[in-house]
């Protein structure tokens, strides 16, 4: 089957497949301490959310400016940066 014009796979699948390391080592801790605070955020003020968020945001479409900033959104907003994960 010939390849169209241009097409990578000839190239891709001519080389001798070879062993490689990981792309990425562990995370810093001062990574890891993020993604611990960041996943705690969700899980606290985030996934609970998701419904009165879908709810703000559907009332304000039957008002006919889904455009608008949703309440929850800032308030959310000053959450995230008192725990200082928004810049």
């Amino acid at each position: 089957m010939s390849e169209p014009a241009g097409s990578l796979r000839p190239f891709i699948f001519s080389h001798t497949p070879v062993k490689r390391a990981a792309m990425f080592a562990e995370p810093s801790v001062k990574t890891q301490d993020l993604l611990a605070r960041m996943n705690t955020f969700y899980d606290e003020h985030i996934y609970p959310n998701e419904a009165t968020y879908h709810a703000e945001l559907e009332a304000l479409r039957r008002q006919g400016n889904p455009w608008q900033t949703l309440t929850l959104i800032e308030a959310l907003k000053a959450r995230a940066r008192a725990a200082g994960l928004w810049t």
